[in-house]
């Protein structure tokens, strides 16, 4: 079922002055489990490499104190995502690597009290964000992704944000990248163009139901902006709104796909097609649990219902091995909080479930703002410009 066959990483160990030996030996720890029994599901394999790590990671092994090793391991993970393509089950196993040590983290036990809240994870990060190779095209420090490895990057971050909720900065940087700025050849070779839209589809397509609900909630859309503070959930050129998560926001991001959709390749149309399948289906989602809402439908008015939305844990995306079955989403029977290490575990696979659901394939692109609140029963928000 998983193989190393899926990755390449002969590029990553050719790069063994720049990883250093810890992140040879991750790698390594890596293939070791990747070979596992093709039977093995990825929430084992991850399993299989969580323990083999922890064991690797004291400091009579390492040679490092805790945090240097978190630290190391980061910016190895990272790397090591870039070279997995967006739902193969390679990607499975890496992102249930993260969520089986931030479990392991919350034990009460020495050899796993490293992992406690992910420490720096968001600063490792942040630090290889300067590394895209679309936000400035005429600046090369020579440590940029490629952009093939840049939209596997945001894939990986995407599925995480979907399950943690803590990635906001990055929806709102890559969408207002992907969509919310003009297209400029003159400055821009195509491919980045391309490569940003095929970014923000990522976003859209892992994490649709999270960024719905944080435009519910119009998430952020009080976050102090200014000289001192940056400005991190600000609007692009072309969407005149306030900054932060809004349902004008999605509406007009929900618009600016399908017009984009005229305008690009047809390489890009499935990517786009999925993304705005995927807007349409997060909300149709959230308009049932209203609907079948007994609290909702005896205690509360119309407008009280957006403040009272929370969210609702999600199955993770499919891997591509159930593609075949449907393209569309399967929710899983298991809690996402299923997931346990040190005991063996059959069920809890928490591989990637598509978003999209059977059915929905013949919708229409969306030309037009598909106004979210028609799922919910309330008053129209969607707002053209």
């Amino acid at each position: 079922m998983v193989g190393t066959n899926e990755v390449d990483f002969s590029y990553l160990k050719n790069k063994a002055i720049y990883l250093g030996d810890i992140g040879m030996r991750i790698i390594d720890l890596l293939v070791s489990s990747l070979e596992l029994s093709h039977s093995t599901k990825p929430i084992k394999t991850a399993d299989h490499f969580v323990r083999a790590l922890v064991k690797y990671s004291s400091p009579e092994t390492s040679g490092l104190q805790p945090e240097d090793f978190v630290w190391q391991f980061w910016e190895s993970l990272i790397d090591i995502a870039s070279q997995v393509p967006p739902r193969t089950l390679v990607q499975d196993v890496l992102f249930n690597i993260v969520i089986l040590l931030e479990k392991i983290g919350e034990r009460e036990k020495a050899n796993t009290q490293m992992w406690k809240d992910l420490p720096d994870i968001d600063i490792a990060m942040r630090d290889n964000w300067n590394r895209s190779p679309t936000f400035d095209p005429n600046f090369n420090s020579g440590e940029e992704f490629t952009e093939p490895e840049w939209v596997n990057v945001n894939s990986f971050l995407a599925r995480l944000h979907h399950k943690q909720g803590i990635w906001e900065k990055y929806v709102i940087w890559e969408l207002r990248e992907g969509l919310e700025t003009p297209f400029t050849p003159i400055q821009d070779m195509p491919t980045v163009v391309e490569t940003r839209i095929r970014v923000a589809t990522e976003w859209i397509f892992e994490s649709s139901r999270r960024i719905f609900v944080d435009s519910l909630d119009h998430a952020f859309s009080d976050y102090p902006e200014g000289p001192n503070t940056g400005r991190p959930y600000s609007c692009g050129p072309l969407y005149s709104g306030v900054s932060g998560y809004s349902l004008e926001r999605w509406c007009f991001w929900k618009r600016r796909l399908a017009e984009i959709r005229t305008e690009v390749n047809e390489d890009l149309h499935s990517a786009i097609d999925k993304a705005i399948k995927a807007m349409t289906r997060a909300e149709k989602k959230l308009g049932k649990q209203l609907k079948s809402s007994a609290y909702l439908t005896d205690y509360l008015t119309d407008s009280e219902v957006e403040s009272e939305i929370e969210l609702e844990p999600e199955a993770s995306s499919a891997s591509s091995s159930d593609d075949s079955k449907s393209e569309d989403c399967v929710e899983d029977s298991k809690s996402e909080d299923y997931v346990e290490v040190g005991n063996t575990i059959d069920d809890g696979d928490m591989s990637n479930d598509t978003i999209l659901e059977k059915g929905h394939a013949e919708e229409s692109n969306h030309a037009n703002c598909d106004d979210p609140f028609k799922y919910l029963g309330g008053p129209s928000t969607c707002i053209n410009h």
